[in-house]
């Protein structure tokens, strides 16, 4: 069962509603209410460790989470691409729920609080449309644009736990403010500013199949539960980001950047939910009365259509190399993405 407590914890919030799993008895009134106290305990155990959360925000946590995990490994925001860009990158998403970012830096998350949580490992490949030496078209000129695209797919199937994950993204970066040499050498540059927009797709399926055996008992009534739980999620989003970014180098090594924008997304989340685990009465235990545990993670939802978002980020290394870190920050909804990246230009 701790397994599945670990997975639930990663991907579903909390907050003062029904529990996840429920005990159903079919029976009389009067022999229902006989079991009462053992149904209680096994519900009290059972879902001891699981959010006690409302159903209807798991999935929508998770469809936020997954779409903030492509925020920033697909795109470039600070180096100079005279040909090309190549590069690797791992983005986490996470919808923190009642959570603070003092809470997220500090470590101090508690799990049972996540709404969800996304990740997008990927790779990239950006050019310089300016080697093309385009026509410029009225107050827009193509050679100043940077075009990148970023993909990767995996899966993993086990007997008890089952990954899927593939994403897909295409970007653009055009300056549209030029960068300027604050001192001489490079020794401080401000990028200017840029403007981006693209494309990106997230599909996430996750899924875990729990073994429970388990045997409760209260006042001489013995409660048997053995079999399977399979929880998970099977999330798809769509995103279309529209940033402005800026950016400052100090001695080639060191760049800070930052900027915001809107991220318009829509998708879908669907749960994962299957309980074949039958339990089995015994002792004192009533005849004509049967137990069935359920497990309700919510039906359908989305990703949040209309988020503004804010990003800030670190990049280390010498002109041609650099190492990436980026942190990404939701209003409205408190969705959070950290990306790391390993960048190499030409």
């Amino acid at each position: 069962m701790k397994k599945l407590v670990l997975f639930l914890a990663l991907t579903m919030t909390s907050n003062s509603y029904a529990t996840l799993l429920e005990i159903t008895c079919t029976g009389s009134v009067a022999n229902c209410n006989t079991l009462a106290p053992v149904i209680a305990t096994m519900k009290a155990d059972l879902n001891a460790d699981l959010p006690d959360a409302d159903q209807s925000s798991y999935l929508a946590g998770m469809a936020d989470a997954a779409a903030a995990s492509q925020k920033g490994i697909g795109t470039d925001y600070i180096n100079d691409i005279d040909v090309f860009v190549v590069g690797l990158g791992v983005g986490v998403g996470a919808h923190v729920g009642n959570n603070t970012l003092s809470d997220l830096l500090g470590g101090d998350i508690d799990g049972e609080q996540l709404r969800g949580i996304g990740l997008s490992p990927s790779l990239m490949l950006g050019i310089n449309m300016g080697m093309f030496d385009l026509p410029e078209w009225e107050y827009f000129d193509p050679n100043k644009v940077k075009l990148m695209v970023n993909f990767f797919t995996f899966s993993k199937d086990d007997t008890d736990f089952n990954a899927k994950f593939t994403n897909f993204g295409i970007h653009g970066r055009y300056r549209i403010v030029e960068e300027k040499a604050i001192l001489p050498a490079k020794l401080l540059h401000w990028h200017g500013v840029n403007v981006s927009t693209g494309f990106e797709y997230t599909s996430l399926e996750l899924a875990y199949t729990n073994t429970e055996t388990t045997t409760y008992t209260d006042g001489g009534i013995t409660a048997n539960i053995a079999g399977t739980v399979k929880a998970g999620a099977k999330v798809t989003t769509m995103s279309i980001p529209v940033e402005a970014s800026t950016a400052v180098t100090l001695g080639y090594i060191f760049t800070l950047y930052g900027g915001a924008g809107l991220d318009v997304s829509f998708g879908s989340a669907e749960s994962i939910a299957n309980v074949n685990a039958p339990i089995t009465l015994g002792g004192t235990a009533p005849g004509g009365t049967s137990l069935t545990a359920n497990l309700d993670l919510g039906q359908k939802d989305g990703p949040t259509t209309f988020l503004p978002r804010a990003f800030v980020g670190l990049g280390l290394g010498v002109p041609l190399v650099k190492l990436n870190f980026q942190l990404n920050k939701g209003f409205g909804e408190e969705v959070y993405g950290l990306t790391a990246a390993l960048r190499v230009t030409w």
